[in-house]
């Protein structure tokens, strides 16, 4: 049976931000917010700014190591340009759907196994880059992405965040830029999304709960009755900005 560890945020009397570290957490392990509002409702939601999240319909985010897989793609990175003279030829497409693998009950190619067919593909027909609908996990699959609940998960439909990386690696490898779309403005708020189906938002500023988080996290409660939620992979340190920290994987590898 699973047994789960429910830890209290603390507040910042300056910065109004809810924040605690749990030091015995580790990769690997599932974690989410239970939000507890002053009607006496709980929210339980995954962590918008998380690696990675459990297939749906299940929430929970995960703790995830991205150093599991490192990029060895020095040479695509040194060598690439935004010269506006360069040719440019954009194959889009959306992973899930482009090809059907027969034995799996979804049709869902992993990430790295859709290399092996998606490169080919593109350099028989002079591609210099493809664009992928948005990857970030979301609920629902007719959304094809554009209603996401993980800013910073790839979907685990089509495997870990190491095998996303290892595609974009063998793409880079081959001589191919990589898009990705992405879009936040279409985050998925309703409480369908939600464990919780009858619970709402908590605007209280004093019943914060965390379930199981790595390093550090926070959650800003807004007056509109939205919340923002936070979370860094490692500990934040000194005036290191913990939103630079979870972003810098995706700003790195445009």
């Amino acid at each position: 049976m699973q047994r789960l560890t429910e830890t209290d945020l603390v507040q910042d009397g300056r910065s109004g931000f809810w924040a605690v570290s749990v030091p015995d957490a580790r990769a690997g392990q599932f974690y989410k917010y239970r939000i507890y509002g002053p009607d006496g409702s709980v929210t339980e939601h995954c962590d918008p700014y998380g690696f990675a999240m459990e297939l749906r319909p299940a929430c929970c985010s995960i703790i995830t190591d991205l150093d599991e897989y490192r990029f060895t793609d020095e040479a695509w990175m040194h060598n690439r340009t935004a010269s506006p003279d360069a040719p440019l030829n954009i194959y889009e497409m959306h992973l899930g759907s482009w090809m059907r693998k027969p034995d799996d009950a979804n049709g869902w190619y992993t990430y790295d196994e859709i290399a092996r067919r998606l490169i080919p593909y593109l350099q028989e027909n002079n591609y210099t880059h493809v664009e992928f609908l948005p990857l970030s996990e979301h609920p629902f699959d007719g959304s094809w992405g554009y209603q996401n609940t993980g800013f910073f998960a790839p979907t685990s439909r089509y495997g870990t965040p190491a095998q996303l990386k290892i595609l974009i690696d063998k793409l880079h490898h081959a001589g191919i830029g990589a898009i990705m779309d992405f879009v936040p403005v279409h985050f998925a708020v309703t409480p369908t999304v939600w464990r919780n189906t009858t619970a709402r938002t908590c605007t209280s500023t004093r019943t914060a709960r965390l379930a199981k988080v790595n390093g550090a996290a926070t959650i800003s409660f807004i007056p509109d009755g939205k919340c923002a939620v936070f979370c860094s992979l490692r500990p934040i340190t000194g005036s290191l900005s913990f939103i630079l920290t979870v972003c810098a994987w995706m700003r790195s590898r445009a």
